[in-house]
């Protein structure tokens, strides 16, 4: 694809996953902010993003912190350590990362309420090159029949998703594709894997005369139009998942589910590929009732159920449910 202007749109997902990312995929994401700065790329920011994101920040930086918080430095001796000379100095020592924790723990915290996170420059940055679209009474009343009638994107619960795709429609200049990047699964076609809906492809082409382009990883927009923008956690995570689909011994899965553990985020595609490993791989399917399996799977029942697509969620749970350990058997004696 070739085009003298790229006009993007991310949704706030997207955005709010950048507190997951490491500082090198920040720096990259830099790169962004100087395509756009070029006239490369016009990104479309409707003020319902921008809202989404402040309200949503908190708990997502929240998220991102829950085991760096919890961590705490501490050992058992046994008595007789005391006898040696590097007993008092691996306490020192304990003491000293208890300290640095702390005061890490301090200074993060006091950058995310200051909002001078690494990912708050890119995300504020972003915001302000972009061609910001205000919420008008027009857009807001034909988001909100778009709901009432059952039209995607959104749900009776909510309109955020209607107002964004109201604000593009009317705001993306006639005949221009545009892209879209988004994990939410209301935007996605739930016959094809990676596909946008096919109602809004068909709404976008009969009203804009254009090509919509659908993207649920912003690694996959890259891949597509700026190849030497790289996120390599998001690489990472596809790479895992693909390894736990070919694995070929419990062993190798073991191993893979610890890794993906250590994972901060998965998107709804990547769960919903996650769902499908212990039908399509055996192997795994044979041991999702061990523990370190069994506890990956209900974490993201747990964190992702609505997220994904209820036949996915539906088979997630499942998964979980079978791989409970079965409750002991009860002998009839009484327990003192």
């Amino acid at each position: 694809r070739t085009h003298a202007m790229i006009n993007l749109f991310i949704d706030t997902n997207i955005y709010l996953s950048f507190f997951h990312l490491t500082s090198e995929d920040l720096e990259e994401l830099k790169k962004l902010v100087v395509i756009i700065d070029k006239g490369e790329i016009a990104l479309f920011v409707p003020e319902q993003v921008r809202d989404e994101f402040a309200r949503n920040r908190g708990a997502k930086i929240a998220d991102a912190m829950r085991k760096f918080q919890e961590a705490k430095f501490n050992l058992s001796f046994p008595l007789f350590a005391k006898d040696y000379s590097q007993y008092n100095e691996l306490r020192e020592l304990m003491k000293r990362a208890d300290k640095v924790h702390a005061e890490l723990r301090e200074k993060i915290m006091s950058d995310a309420t200051s909002e001078a996170l690494s990912a708050d420059k890119i995300v504020g940055a972003l915001f302000e090159k972009a061609k910001k679209i205000p919420i008008t009474e027009e857009i807001y009343l034909e988001a909100l029949m778009r709901v009432r009638l059952g039209r995607p994107p959104g749900k009776e619960s909510s309109m955020g998703d209607a107002i964004n795709w109201e604000c593009l429609l009317r705001n993306v200049p006639d005949k221009e594709a545009i892209n879209l990047v988004s994990e939410d699964k209301d935007f996605r076609s739930q016959l094809s894997d990676g596909a946008v809906n096919e109602y809004l492809e068909s709404e976008w082409t009969t009203k804009r005369h254009s090509d919509l382009w659908f993207y649920s990883k912003l690694s996959d927009f890259f891949k597509d139009e700026f190849p030497n923008i790289k996120i390599a956690s998001e690489i990472e995570r596809d790479l895992l998942i693909q390894k736990l689909a070919g694995s070929k011994s419990f062993a190798t899965t073991h191993l893979l589910t610890a890794k993906l553990v250590d994972q901060p985020e998965f998107s709804p595609t990547q769960v919903e590929q996650l769902v499908e490993i212990p039908e399509l791989n055996g192997q795994v399917g044979m041991i999702v009732g061990d523990a370190d399996v069994h506890n990956f799977y209900k974490m993201l029942l747990q964190k992702y159920a609505g997220k994904i697509t209820v036949d996915a969620a539906t088979k997630l749970a499942k998964i979980v449910a079978d791989g409970e350990p079965a409750p002991e058997a009860d002998d009839g004696i009484p327990n003192f």
